[in-house]
């Protein structure tokens, strides 16, 4: 079956095109050489160095009008990338409150979702499926605490985790605020 380019929607698997993935994403020869000196390195020796390859490629992915659905892959393959360098401290709970602290002031809700590994999730009989969907919480978990640091928060109460089979993913939802410790 020919696979469609995700950019210019010509048929990306002829001899002479050899057609590029991201995630879901199919780019065509013609449409990757415009991003080619920018593309994707895929190894990273520190979290700077991925935000800069980040920030280089989404400029030309915006300058060359690439769609929002290949825009959106890119950004999902920097998170995956970001993921293993990210060792933030989390304070979240399913709670209202953390003990020895009191909450100044509520920032409203938030949010993060992260796809399971689909070849984890394809059998609820393989060993490791539980991983799978652990490792996907956390990555949700992490995603909701930078959507709470963006609006100024330092900590999630009241969060929940839900894995939404259809979609083979985990989001977690909850309250932004502000933390300080009690006297």
């Amino acid at each position: 079956m020919a696979r469609i380019c995700s950019v210019c929607h010509k048929k990306a698997d002829t001899i002479t095109q050899t057609a590029n993935t991201v995630g879901k994403a199919v780019i065509c020869w013609d449409c990757y050489n415009k991003i080619r000196d920018f593309s994707l390195k895929s190894s990273f020796e520190s979290l700077e160095d991925i935000e800069n390859n980040e920030e280089i490629v989404m400029t030309e992915l915006q300058e060359n009008r690439f769609p929002p659905e290949v825009i959106h892959e890119y950004q999902k393959y920097y998170e995956e990338k970001k993921y293993p360098f990210q060792k933030e401290e989390r304070m979240i709970t399913t709670t209202s409150s953390f003990d020895g602290y009191w909450i100044r002031e509520y920032l409203g809700l938030v949010s993060g979702e992260a796809e399971i590994n689909k070849t984890l999730f394809s059998s609820l009989e393989k060993p490791g499926h539980a991983f799978g969907i652990n490792e996907a919480q956390d990555r949700a978990a992490s995603a909701a605490m930078r959507e709470a640091r963006r609006k100024g928060a330092n900590a999630i109460v009241g969060a929940r985790t839900d894995v939404i089979t259809d979609l083979a993913c985990v989001l977690v939802t909850g309250t932004a605020v502000i933390v300080e410790e009690e006297n």
